[in-house]
């Protein structure tokens, strides 16, 4: 019997292209395409007869792929099953380090189902993950999309208090690592957000005007994350009751159109 070991390099070569087919797939056929190929794979795995210990990671990422593309079709109950698959996969395995992707994965399936709860528990768990695997300290670039997805679920829940947690940890983080200034302007108007939700005005005035002064810096001509803080102020001003300060915002946010 013929000794079974590595994959040929003709099948990672095959892998590879179907792969880039996926990636490079139109919007028009985007989704089933990106199946068509993922599922060509599968059946490449399959159908090999090594015993080659990397197929599991490259089965994960498949499956992981997979559950992405159905998460976008909207078709949740396979990209859940997908989730289970990948991890599945690589479980008790030297790639186990895909498992808080997996996990992220789930968060953001159950969040589009408006699951918040469930989004929440598997962000988590996601989060614990990847500190615990990859020994990340609470500000790495990373977390970043973790703190970003709990905080919109703690917001969605209605849990304010939480969700100004993770928003705070993301901001701390992008800071933290010198990261584009806009994201941090981004960030700046959802804690103004979850602070105004709280009937906290006059500390979500000032946390929009560190997003001002961000956004006048680098934009110099009209820009959507302008225009929405300038419009996030107007309401501001008008809840305290100070429309003269309100009318100039609105002002400048039209001079932008």
């Amino acid at each position: 019997m013929p000794k079974r070991g590595r994959v040929s390099t003709k099948f990672r070569a095959k892998v590879n292209t179907l792969m880039r087919q996926a990636a490079n797939a139109g919007d028009h056929e985007k989704y089933q395409k990106k199946i068509d190929c993922y599922d060509k794979i599968l059946t490449m795995i399959d159908e090999d007869t090594s015993r080659d210990p990397s197929l599991a990671d490259l089965l994960c990422q498949i499956y992981q792929n997979m559950a992405i593309v159905y998460q976008d079709g909207q078709d949740y109950s396979q990209a859940l099953h997908y989730c289970d698959l990948a991890e599945q996969a690589i479980q008790n395995t030297e790639y186990d380090t895909r498992i808080p992707d997996v996990w992220e994965t789930r968060g953001c399936v159950y969040h589009e189902q408006k699951a918040y709860s469930q989004a929440v528990e598997a962000l988590h768990k996601s989060l614990q993950l990847k500190m615990q695997i990859f020994e990340y300290c609470e500000h790495h670039i990373e977390l970043v999309p973790t703190y970003e997805r709990l905080g919109d679920s703690y917001q969605d829940l209605g849990k304010t208090d939480e969700a100004l947690k993770f928003f705070q940890k993301e901001l701390d983080a992008l800071v933290n690592n010198d990261t584009d200034p806009s994201e941090i302007a981004t960030t700046y108007n959802k804690i103004a957000y979850s602070l105004q939700e709280e009937e906290r005005y006059e500390e979500a005035l000032a946390v929009l005007q560190n997003a001002l002064e961000i956004e006048q810096e680098i934009f110099q001509h009209d820009d959507e994350g302008l225009r929405r803080t300038y419009q996030n102020m107007t309401h501001l001003y008008i809840k305290l009751g100070r429309q003269q300060e309100a009318d100039k915002m609105l002002n400048q946010c039209i001079d932008l159109e």
